[in-house]
């Protein structure tokens, strides 16, 4: 199947089909009559050969095949739409362009709020859109190509250009309410303890889980979790111990019932790096918002 055989504006209807679960909305959404946009969707269930979208009374329900293209039709939307904002060249100061990253919560609450700090000065109508690291590490390739960074530690991918942000040393949550609590945290209470582990610290192999499986020691994973930020919530006022960079654990310093210790052993620390896909490399929007990026980083360091 060539391109050019193809009517991309109904990349466009199928998006908001796919959105709304409903015809009408769908045609309101993207300023098509009720005819047009029934149109649209019988010339779409002719080329996939399939129904997409079922009628249940007055509702629509998506086929299987409906629910496996809503993602890769909001990716190829997305990367098309920045496709056609590229200039040759780039003026924050009047661009609307929307910049895309890759995060986990850990990088959202560390990062983004200092650079969103910078944006506001440096290209006010500039914005920024997150994804969540957890929900785009399937594929790295084409998330890479249809996003403009991955924010993520040194070690979670190779082989894309990238920038070092800045470094964090680990640190271990635990309850500060508790007897045992009192005095510097041991190695021993790190084996005794159950331990609550964020899904970023699996898949990014956490230098602190590393380091003590190389020593022999395993811990014992009681709970898991998807992200960083639900952390001291499941360790207060309980026996449970997580390990997480300093920065996020800086967040919650004071927090009644929290106690954030150093960890009894030495382990390497967290470097974040900005990540972006080679094709990036010479947009100049893309070249200034990098530099944004680094300048941002600069000053977490002063």
């Amino acid at each position: 199947m060539r391109l050019h055989s193809l009517d991309l504006n109904l990349l466009v209807a199928l998006q908001a089909l796919l959105d709304e679960r409903h015809v009408t909305r769908a045609g309101q959404k993207i300023g098509l009559s009720q005819p047009a946009m029934s149109d649209a969707l019988a010339k779409l269930r002719r080329h996939f050969g399939d129904e997409l979208l079922l009628r249940h009374g007055t509702q629509y329900d998506l086929t299987p095949l409906a629910l496996l293209l809503r993602d890769r039709v909001a990716e190829s939307v997305d990367s098309v739409e920045r496709t056609f904002r590229i200039r040759g060249d780039f003026d924050p100061a009047t661009s609307d362009r929307t910049f895309t990253i890759i995060a986990s919560t850990n990088g959202l609450a560390v990062f983004i709020k200092p650079l969103m700090a910078q944006l506001r000065d440096a290209g006010p109508g500039v914005r920024v859109k997150v994804r969540d690291l957890n929900s785009s590490t399937g594929a790295l390739e084409p998330a890479l190509r249809s996003a403009d960074a991955l924010l993520a530690p040194r070690g979670f991918i190779s082989g894309y250009p990238a920038l070092d942000l800045y470094q964090d040393d680990w640190v271990c949550l635990r309850a500060a309410d508790r007897e045992v609590d009192h005095g510097p945290l041991t190695l021993e209470e790190l084996v005794e303890r159950p331990w609550v582990v964020a899904h970023d610290q699996q898949r990014a192999q956490n230098p602190a889980l590393r380091h003590l499986a190389a020593l022999g020691l395993e811990p014992r994973v009681e709970l898991l979790v998807e992200d960083f930020v639900c952390l001291p919530l499941l360790v207060a006022h309980t026996d449970r111990i997580a390990v997480l960079p300093g920065r996020l654990a800086a967040w919650f310093t004071g927090h009644e019932g929290l106690d954030i210790s150093p960890l009894p052993v030495q382990v390497p620390s967290l470097t974040e790096a900005l990540w972006w896909h080679p094709a990036h490399s010479r947009d100049t929007g893309h070249a200034w918002f990098r530099r944004l990026v680094r300048s941002t980083a600069q000053a977490m360091a002063d």
